[in-house]
């Protein structure tokens, strides 16, 4: 069975359901998945407002679906009026929407670029593609954790047990999917190797604590 990538978040399940009607519709088998954290994600850098549900395709499904989303968009966009709040927009936030294409709505990605048309300020295929190119090599390059997390994660492996283990292990195993289907490591070779630090001395202080509290039920029905 092949593995089934992360297509698109949604803060909530019923976010998600307009694209699964759509997959449904089309034949395109999908996964839904809880991808809420399993625990407070302000500790590694995150907020509470993360998304909680990711629809996941096959990446051989990821170019079907886009065709299809747009095809769709772009019948949408052809009714829309003057008063839709991306026409009080500016060029520059226009552009700022199609370079960042995966933090905004498809909707949004199609209108944008038919308000720059109408302004006279056409987009060609060519400048989207390379405008995608760029926000891939964007998204690819690995972030580097705050001092202050790594610090706080070698304090929990020495004094917090189980959650020194599971901040170590979000650290170092943290993916993210690209647009593209591609999936990537999330934190940079330094940050992974302190999170792998940090699992090591949470496994080692859990094993010690472990032993000294079975040394010590003996003790006590020894004595």
């Amino acid at each position: 069975m092949k593995e089934l990538l992360t297509y698109k978040k949604f803060k909530s399940l019923a976010e998600a359901e307009v694209l699964m009607q759509i997959l449904k519709q089309h034949q395109i088998e999908f996964q839904i998945e809880d991808i809420s954290a399993p625990f407070d994600v302000t500790l590694t850098g995150g907020t509470d407002l993360e998304d909680k549900v990711a629809i996941k395709l096959d990446a051989e499904d990821f170019p079907k679906a886009n065709a299809v989303i747009e095809e769709l968009i772009s019948q949408q966009t052809d009714n829309v009026q003057g008063d839709h709040y991306l026409y009080d927009f500016s060029d520059d936030e226009l552009m700022e929407i199609l370079e960042k294409y995966d933090e905004w709505g498809d909707f949004d990605y199609a209108l944008a670029q038919k308000i720059l048309e109408e302004r006279g300020k056409p987009i060609s295929e060519e400048q989207l593609a390379e405008l995608k190119i760029q926000r891939i090599n964007n998204l690819k390059t690995p972030i580097k954790a705050k001092s202050a997390y790594i610090v706080v994660g070698y304090f929990l492996a020495f004094f917090g047990g189980l959650i020194g283990l599971l901040m170590g292990y979000v650290f170092y195993n943290s993916k993210k999917t690209l647009p593209t289907g591609e999936s990537v490591f999330t934190y940079d070779k330094g940050t992974r190797s302190h999170a792998q630090n940090i699992l090591v001395i949470s496994i080692v202080i859990i094993i010690l604590a472990l032993g000294l509290r079975i040394f010590k039920t003996f003790s006590t029905i020894s004595g």
